[in-house]
């Protein structure tokens, strides 16, 4: 199992190649597009220092490709946009095309229109993956992905340990999310944000809301829309044990520094599972790493791919 860290510039590639990512994730900017971008991600700042959610040039691109495969870290590039009408065919293609001819290792696709044009223009042995906006719930996703040509498949952070190893005996590798995610159906959510919007409306499904009663009374503050499961710490082990591929973190639309203590802490934690060491030594090793991952995660039980207040509202 490795650990996939997402990127938005040559510094953060360097960092997550230092602090344990063995494969990186990115987009690049695309002149076809204005605020939006062929990596399904919306074109926005990410920090005081100009960085952008995609990266900026090809050029930077190259840069960024020869350092991690100097440390031998491969690269994988968004190619995952939600849809791809006929308007945006042609467009898409010359990205394609050119990521590919400046050595990415990998495409990721978003939607069959997609996956299909891909498998097309790449080598036959090119590896490509289905995005969790592919919605992977249950076995027949997975084997439609296989059939099409998909080499891995992410799969929604609401499965649970049994649907999880069913899906992992498919034949395909298998990726998890370890960190965050949308607290709702990962990429299909209606609640859209942070695609370059004038109006920064922030994150409505973990944002908070003064609820009024029909009494009058008022309750402040409260996250009613709050549904994620944002650590899988307890997890792992059995992830490894189903030969997960890997674990991706999330999420290239902030300051690299947000992302780097879950690279720290996950990478160490694959390597200390392989090395015979206990939970118990793994969970000491993450809060030492990250003082407050025990108060944000453990204590509110924010677990997930076990039982959780997702799966308490299975039918």
């Amino acid at each position: 199992m490795i650990v996939k860290a997402p990127v938005n510039s040559l510094r953060s590639a360097e960092l997550q190649c230092k602090y344990g990512a063995k494969e990186i994730y990115l987009g690049l900017r695309s002149d076809k597009l204005n605020r939006l971008s062929f990596s399904g991600r919306g074109s926005i700042k990410v920090d005081k220092k100009g960085s952008n959610s995609n990266i900026e040039s090809g050029e930077e691109l190259n840069k960024i490709i020869n350092h991690c495969h100097d440390k031998g870290v491969s690269v994988a590039l968004a190619a995952n946009c939600p849809s791809l009408p006929d308007a945006m065919k042609d467009g898409y293609e010359e990205y394609i095309n050119e990521v590919v001819e400046l050595g990415v290792d990998s495409i990721i696709v978003g939607d069959l229109a997609s996956l299909i044009l891909v498998r097309k223009i790449v080598p036959k042995d090119f590896y490509v993956t289905a995005s969790v906006f592919m919605e992977s719930y249950n076995i027949g996703v997975v084997q439609m992905l296989k059939h099409l040509g998909a080499n891995e498949v992410y799969i929604p952070h609401h499965l649970k340990y049994d649907e999880i190893e069913k899906i992992c005996d498919e034949g395909l590798n298998i990726g998890v999310f370890a960190n965050y995610g949308c607290s709702f159906s990962n990429g299909r959510c209606g609640l859209i944000h942070r695609w370059g919007e004038e109006i920064d409306m922030g994150i409505p499904c973990r944002a908070k809301f003064d609820i009024s009663s029909k009494n009058g009374s008022i309750k402040e503050a409260y996250p009613i829309l709050d549904f994620g499961l944002d650590c899988c710490l307890c997890t792992i082990k059995k992830l490894m044990d189903f030969n997960i591929h890997s674990l991706k973190l999330i999420d290239r639309a902030t300051p690299v520094e947000q992302v780097l203590p879950f690279t720290k802490v996950y990478s160490t934690a694959i390597k200390m599972f392989q090395e015979g060491k206990n939970l118990d030594e793994i969970k000491a090793m993450a809060f030492k790493t990250v003082p407050w991952w025990e108060n944000q995660f453990c204590a509110t039980k924010n677990c997930r791919y076990m039982d959780n207040c997702y799966s308490s509202y299975y039918i």
